[in-house]
C-alpha cells in the first residue's frame, strides 16, 4: 500500500475516520464494530481503507458546503482581490499575480483572475515553495470534511440509539468551531499564496520559467 501524503491523511482519511466512529457510537452495530471503532491491527487496516472512501464521498458533500458558505462572502479569500478588495490582506495581491503570470491587464472577471491564481498556484509548487500551501490546504479540507461530518451524522442522528437531546447541540458546536477554523484557514492559505507569489514576483520569475527562483531570461 502507497504512503498517503498530507491532504490524504488529514483532508480525507482523518473526517471518513471520523464519520464511522460516530456512526459506531451512534448505533451500536457490533458485527462490523471492529471496522467502524477498531481495536486490533488489522481492524484498523479495514478502518483506515473505508476511512478514505468515505472521506472522498464526505468531501463531494464538503464540496456542496463550501460552495454555499463562500458564495455568501462573495467567493473565497483567493477571490477577494477582484471581490472584496477591502476584505483582502494581502497588499499588492494583484500586481504580484499579474506580474509573476506575465500579464498587464487588470482583471475584474472572477473567472480570469481564478485562472491566474491556478497559474500562480502551479508556478509556486514548481518552484518549491509550497509547504505552507499544502498545510493550510489540507486542514482546511479536514475541517471542511468535518462539517460534512456533522451534517451527514444529523441527518441518521434522529434513528440512534443515544439521546438525541445531547447529540444535536454537540453536533452544532463541533459544526461551528469548523467552520470557524476552514474560514481561517482559507484566509492562511490565500494569504500565503500572494506572499509567495510575491517573491517569486520580485525574483523575477514568471509562470514559464524553467529556473527554481532564479532571475528569468
Amino acid at each position: 500500500m502507497r504512503n498517503f501524503d498530507f491532504y490524504e491523511f488529514v483532508g480525507i482519511i482523518v473526517p471518513g475516520s471520523a464519520l464511522l466512529i460516530s456512526i459506531g457510537f451512534l448505533f451500536k452495530v457490533d458485527s462490523v464494530s471492529f471496522l467502524l471503532v477498531p481495536n486490533s491491527f488489522g481492524g484498523l487496516g479495514a478502518h483506515v481503507l473505508i476511512a478514505y472512501i468515505t472521506g472522498h464521498l464526505l468531501q463531494a458533500i464538503g464540496n456542496y458546503i463550501e460552495y454555499l458558505y463562500w458564495k455568501a462572502w462573495k467567493g473565497m479569500p483567493t477571490d477577494w482581490p477582484v471581490s472584496r478588495a477591502e476584505a483582502c490582506k494581502s497588499p499588492g495581491a494583484t500586481e504580484a499575480l499579474l506580474k509573476l503570470c506575465q500579464t498587464e491587464s487588470i482583471t475584474k472577471d472572477l473567472q480570469v483572475w481564478r485562472g491566474l491564481v491556478a497559474q500562480a498556484r502551479s508556478a509556486i509548487y514548481s518552484k518549491g515553495h509550497a509547504t505552507r500551501l499544502q498545510y493550510f490546504n489540507g486542514t482546511y479540507g479536514m475541517f471542511r470534511g468535518i462539517v460534512a461530518d456533522g451534517f451527514v451524522v444529523a441527518c441518521f442522528a434522529w434513528a440512534s440509539q443515544v439521546d438525541v437531546k445531547l447529540v444535536y447541540p454537540v453536533i452544532a458546536v463541533v459544526v461551528g468551531i469548523s467552520l470557524n477554523r476552514m474560514h481561517r484557514f482559507a484566509v492562511h492559505y490565500a494569504n500565503e499564496l500572494f506572499s509567495s507569489a510575491k517573491v517569486l514576483a520580485s525574483n523575477k520569475v514568471g509562470v514559464g520559467d524553467e529556473s527554481n527562483g532564479t532571475e528569468s531570461r
